[in-house]
């Protein structure tokens, strides 16, 4: 399997909904929080890697499968899209949400 090459970027979404969780768990330690980040940050560089051996995510499901997601922490959906030249991480979301919730993210 060869590493991929794609273009990578963070949509705004995925960078607010960051800060969201991030001040949520300063509110109780900051240490933890940025241990958090720090591993958040090792997460999606594995993703970067292989982004296509993940599973399609099912809220968003396409012809193509381009949104995928990896589970983070036994806790958090990071959700991004694959392209044949780019990947965009999209949101990172509780994953214990009522399904609901994410079909009418798409939307926005």
């Amino acid at each position: 399997m060869e590493i991929s090459n794609r273009e990578v970027s963070y949509s705004r979404f995925f960078r607010i909904t960051l800060i969201s969780v991030l001040e949520y768990i300063a509110e109780d330690s900051l240490s933890n929080a940025e241990k958090f980040k720090d591993d958040l940050l090792i997460f999606l560089d594995e993703i970067k890697k292989y982004p296509d051996i993940y599973k399609e995510f099912g809220a968003w499901k396409t012809k193509s499968k381009f949104y995928r997601y990896r589970l983070f922490k036994k806790r958090y959906f990071v959700i991004f899209k694959v392209t044949k030249l780019k990947l965009v991480f999209v949101r990172i979301e509780y994953a214990k949400r009522n399904p609901d919730y994410y079909k009418a993210l798409k939307k926005q």
